[in-house]
């Protein structure tokens, strides 16, 4: 199943889904600028991204939100998971520094975690899982209601559910 994982995650560029998008026009016109591509912590062309939080030694795969800034298209935000028994965790999600101008057209985190379910369907995995706010690392009292929108309300609005067994949001594929 690794290599699975490994040879979807090379060549996964895909455009975002319009529906992640908000507002008007001046938004959804520049939506084929927004892209999803996967990243493989361990590869040999791998480059550490910039300005966004991401683990590579806790999360060796990842999806990367790339949009417009400035005339360049630049990473914006990142999704981190780990693969084991054919299961993709979700363990972290994060939106760049200073990147809030390139994130606000579209729910970032929802369509992160949308590409998830999409890559873990090409790859074959049997469900896809979520860590719950409140087991976030770094979770504090002021950024809880934040984490919880991130991370639980999506997966809800995705159709995961939680269970207390796992402790965590799980989607079956």
């Amino acid at each position: 199943m690794m290599d699975k994982i490994e040879q979807v995650l090379e060549g996964f560029d895909n455009c975002i889904d319009p529906r992640y998008f908000v507002g008007d026009e001046r938004f959804t016109s520049c939506a084929e600028q927004y892209r999803i591509r996967g990243i493989r912590a361990h590869a040999t062309d791998y480059v550490p991204l910039e300005k966004i939080i991401f683990h590579p030694h806790h999360t060796p795969y990842g999806l990367v939100l790339r949009g417009p800034n400035k005339g360049a298209i630049v990473d914006s935000a990142v999704l981190g998971f780990t693969v084991s028994s054919d299961v993709a965790d979700c363990l972290e999600i994060h939106g760049g520094q200073g990147m809030y101008k390139v994130l606000t057209p579209i729910r970032w985190d929802m369509a992160l975690l949308g590409e998830l379910v999409q890559m873990g369907k090409i790859a074959g995995l049997e469900a896809i899982t979520v860590i719950p706010a409140q087991s976030v690392d770094g979770m504090t009292h002021e950024n809880h209601a934040r984490l919880e929108r991130r991370y639980d309300f999506n997966a809800l609005s995705l159709g995961f559910r939680y269970s207390r067994e796992r402790d965590r949001f799980v989607l079956d594929l």
